[in-house]
């Protein structure tokens, strides 16, 4: 399993920066990290490139885990939006009294943000309307490194 070192990404007089989290934060920001990192879900057969997910919602009791999967002419679903629906298929995505933590695992290398997956302008949207805007996102490489909670 990777090592992960959590950091909190903020805005900092208009500039990104990585803080440090709380040792609860870390810890059970990890657990939800290593079942995206164990996920098999993740199906790229053009591209590839794996993402992988797990969707936790806590005190909910289950944590679908999920990837990324490509079909037809260069057609996908991406991993956030199947972590969505997985979710869904087993309680109303409202219904939920704190925020839900969504991790992905992709790419390669380690470093700072340059080498993370970030969820795209179309995944952020739906994890913000099925989700609340509080939905926290980690996302981490698949080698290990910082990973980065926003």
């Amino acid at each position: 399993m990777p090592k992960w070192t959590l950091k909190r990404l903020v805005m900092v007089g208009g500039r990104p920066t990585l803080t440090p989290l709380t040792k609860d934060e870390q810890d059970s920001y990890k657990d939800v990290l290593r079942s995206a990192a164990e996920s098999r879900c993740a199906s790229p057969i053009y591209s590839g490139f794996h993402v992988k997910g797990c969707i936790h919602v806590p005190g909910a009791g289950y944590a679908p885990k999920s990837g990324n999967i490509e079909y037809g002419q260069f057609q996908a679903l991406h991993m956030e939006e199947a972590a969505v629906a997985a979710l869904a298929s087993r309680f109303n995505t409202a219904d939920h009294r704190e925020p839900p933590v969504l991790a992905i695992v992709a790419g390669r290398g380690k470093g700072g943000l340059k080498n993370l997956t970030m969820p795209c302008g179309n995944c952020r949207d739906i994890l913000r309307d099925t989700m609340g805007e509080h939905c926290a996102i980690i996302s981490a490489n698949t080698d290990g490194g910082v990973a980065v909670v926003a």
